[in-house]
């Protein structure tokens, strides 16, 4: 990710309406946050495409921001000629083109490309700029301030502007006798006070490699890998490897250390499961971090529902899996519904892990709610509280030894 470090992004979105005055999209304006304090902020600047506003709406959440209308962003030079990377979904997104881009020839290009993959281009009309009509012949959406425009000079840039397949946008509809003009005028979309409000969203900003990790993590504990697999990923990492190889010697409840003498006998002994689950855990860690006080209340979390799974019926890897992937809130600060609903997983460890209507999401929900020391525990899953803090206990004891060894 390029640009300044960005931790918190909010967008500030305004609806766009048809002539029925039906919502059809949304105009989306980035900005950084204040770390400690993002709702206090306001969305200011030109609201242009960078790369951390690419980030930060993958972060929000295009369903949360959108849902399923269209997207309008405004667009800068770097987007238009592909150096910043779009990963907007193209036959959703529109981008805003105004007078601040210079039209030369590498940005025309650059226009052709992203309508041919099937972005759609709206041109800010108002005023008129040189360079405009270049983009005309690309765009759908011609954008017309009708508070700057407006008496014959907005008449005859709606001429100006329309020809088959344009739709022309009046923007900054302040009362309802100016939509009903406009309407009258012949425009086709609207936006403005007299329609909706501009409405203000924030969330963490997770880095493209934070994000890759995550997906990685999800997979590795959603699929069955067999040990070949497990060894191929183990192949070039030597440091994780030992890792494992120190997870497996660690033995099992009440049991001493053991030796290991090969990779394959490390993955026998631990369980290629675990393995898996380790390995996420490791893939999701800060780079560079070590095994904090986050690492190991996830590791003491997944031991916890490991060993009370078998209560509910399930199997222990399961209740390990699922404690670890609820962990992932506490390593990555994303909320659980975000995770919930962005990463890769089986519905039935989804559900596990941030759930709380199975069995084994209440067993989970149960030790995290111990673990944060929530003032009043919700006691889902029937277990006793006295059961469950014995098996923190022994869980956490578990957890203090495995995490040495991720240094």
């Amino acid at each position: 990710m390029t640009g300044p470090l960005v931790e918190w992004v909010i967008a500030g979105r305004q609806s766009i309406h048809d002539r029925q005055r039906a919502v059809v999209g949304y105009e989306l304006r980035f900005a950084a946050a204040d770390e400690t304090r993002p709702e206090l902020n306001s969305v200011q600047g030109s609201g242009i495409i960078s790369s951390h506003v690419v980030y930060g709406a993958l972060n929000i959440g295009l369903d949360r921001l959108v849902g399923d209308k269209r997207i309008f962003c405004n667009a800068d030079r770097a987007l238009l000629i592909g150096a910043t990377p779009l990963s907007l979904p193209p036959t959703r997104t529109v981008l805003i083109i105004d007078a601040s881009i210079v039209m030369d020839d590498e940005v025309i290009a650059g226009c052709r490309r992203l309508v041919h993959v099937g972005f759609s281009l709206a041109l800010a009309a108002s005023p008129w700029f040189d360079g405009a009509d270049r983009v005309r012949d690309f765009a759908s959406i011609v954008k017309i301030d009708v508070q700057a425009v407006q008496g014959e000079r907005l008449v005859e840039l709606m001429d100006r502007c329309r020809r088959p397949g344009v739709q022309l946008l009046a923007e900054k509809v302040e009362t309802t006798e100016e939509l009903d003009s406009l309407l009258g005028m012949g425009f086709d979309l609207f936006q403005g006070f007299a329609l909706g409000k501009p409405t203000v969203e924030s969330s963490r900003v997770v880095g493209a490699s934070e994000l890759s990790r995550l997906q990685l993590a999800a997979t590795l504990v959603s699929d069955s890998l067999d040990f070949a697999e497990i060894e191929q990923i183990m192949s070039t990492e030597p440091g994780l490897t030992y890792q494992v190889l120190q997870l497996a010697s660690l033995g099992r409840m009440g049991e001493a250390r053991r030796t290991v003498s090969s990779l394959r006998e490390a993955l026998v002994q631990a369980g290629e499961w675990r393995i898996q689950s380790w390995i996420a855990l490791l893939v999701t860690r800060p780079s560079g971090g070590s095994a904090g006080e986050e690492v190991t209340t996830a590791l003491a979390r997944a031991r916890a529902c490991e060993l009370l799974a078998k209560q509910v019926g399930e199997p222990p890897r399961m209740g390990f899996t699922a404690g670890v992937v609820s962990s992932f809130e506490l390593l990555v600060q994303i909320p659980a519904e975000e995770l919930a609903r962005t990463l890769p997983l089986t519905e039935e460890l989804r559900a596990a892990a941030f759930g709380d209507q199975t069995p084994l999401a209440r067993i989970v929900c149960d030790v995290s709610d111990l673990q944060s020391g929530r003032e009043f525990p919700r006691m889902l899953s029937g277990i006793s509280q006295t059961e469950l803090d014995d098996t923190l206990a022994i869980a956490f004891n578990w957890a203090l030894e495995s995490g040495s060894v991720l240094v």
